[in-house]
């Protein structure tokens, strides 16, 4: 498969979505077991050096898809972690709740309704941590343009 250059804010996008130290805390234990580390390390590094670097979908299309599947699939920590990383990334909260109406109409309204409770608890954490905005009691959503 050919790979794309990814670019700075690609980069960055991207490694937000992985979440940040926050979002992670539910993964430490990963890091202090070394046999542990060492397997997620190896599955995660070769499915991501490919399904990530794909040349036909944008990062932050690639970020979109991706919490459409860990929703559908019930992954609610993994999930948790990339709505956080991707909203303090930039990514909308309305881009984000598409999504996941789009899970509830083909994956189930279980699953849409689930994604949709863990990105209002996300929004509501990142709001009283004061890295997403409020106004008038909702989240403003960034004003980013780079879809």
């Amino acid at each position: 498969m050919d790979k794309k250059e990814i670019s700075p804010a690609d980069a960055r996008l991207l490694e937000l979505a992985m979440g940040d130290k926050k979002a992670q805390e539910p993964m430490a234990v990963l890091r202090r077991v070394p046999e542990a580390t060492k397997a997620v390390l190896g599955v995660i590094g070769a499915a991501n050096a490919e399904v990530w670097s794909g040349p036909h979908l944008s990062s932050r299309t690639h970020c979109l898809v991706n919490l459409a599947t860990l929703a559908s699939v019930n992954r609610p920590v993994e999930l948790r972690i990339r709505v956080r990383g991707l909203l303090v990334g930039g990514i909308e909260v309305g881009e984000i709740a598409d999504v996941f109406m789009h899970t509830a109409a083909y994956c189930g309204f279980p699953a849409g309704v689930e994604a949709i409770r863990t990105l209002a608890e996300v929004v509501e954490e990142l709001q009283a941590e004061g890295l997403l905005p409020v106004a008038d009691g909702k989240a403003v959503p960034s004003t980013s343009d780079s879809r």
